[in-house]
């Protein structure tokens, strides 16, 4: 990000006065969230003519979703936590601790669970593609085998047709397949996370 310095006759480097702007800048883009390759891109597209500001605009409107995104899990953790805190004291079959469930399951996340040989794996997989096509998201979606019922979409741990929260256990087939519409309208209230392709 930094030119390479002219060294002197002693060997020091010697930086020009506009290096110091260059830190500057690189150092307030990285306090606002920004990686080092993106700040590398700000720098390119800062001199880089009338198309910069749009490319710009597209790379800040990513990281605020981004943002809200971790905004997200941070006040799921902050809730998970105080409802930690206030059942500590109670029996271990009384407590709740939302924390390990929602580290299983994290908002952004799209999970299929299928049981082996479930013949209706295809089309959810369909289904679900599709979905996330008319949708314009491109999030990966981790399918998981074991014995679920099975077909069964999560968006952000939830069930799209019985919003319960988690993985229920148990091998069987579901009368109440996921419907497009149930899944739509998950993904669309799903708490961050999406990257419109």
């Amino acid at each position: 990000l930094l030119a390479k310095p002219v060294r002197s006759p002693a060997g020091y480097r010697s930086y020009p006065p506009e290096t110091v702007d260059r830190v500057r800048f690189i150092k307030r883009a990285q306090e606002l969230g920004f990686s080092l390759h993106e700040v590398e891109t700000l720098l390119h597209l800062a001199g880089g003519g009338p198309d910069g500001c749009d490319s710009v605009r597209t790379l800040a409107v990513d990281k605020v979703a981004d943002l809200e995104r971790r905004i997200a899990d941070l006040r799921a953790l902050h809730s998970g936590l105080t409802r930690l805190v206030a059942t500590c004291d109670r029996p271990r079959a009384e407590r709740d601790c939302p924390i390990l469930a929602e580290l299983d399951h994290p908002t952004g996340s799209i999970e299929l669970l299928l049981a082996p040989g479930c013949p209706h794996a295809d089309g959810a997989r369909n289904l679900l593609s599709r979905c996330l096509d008319r949708l314009g998201l491109d999030v990966p979606v981790l399918e998981r085998t074991g014995d679920y019922p099975s077909p069964t979409v999560l968006v952000d741990g939830v069930d799209v047709m019985t919003q319960a929260r988690g993985r229920r256990t148990m091998q069987a087939c579901r009368l109440d397949l996921p419907t497009a519409e149930r899944i739509e309208t998950a993904l669309r209230e799903r708490g961050g996370g999406a990257n419109p392709v």
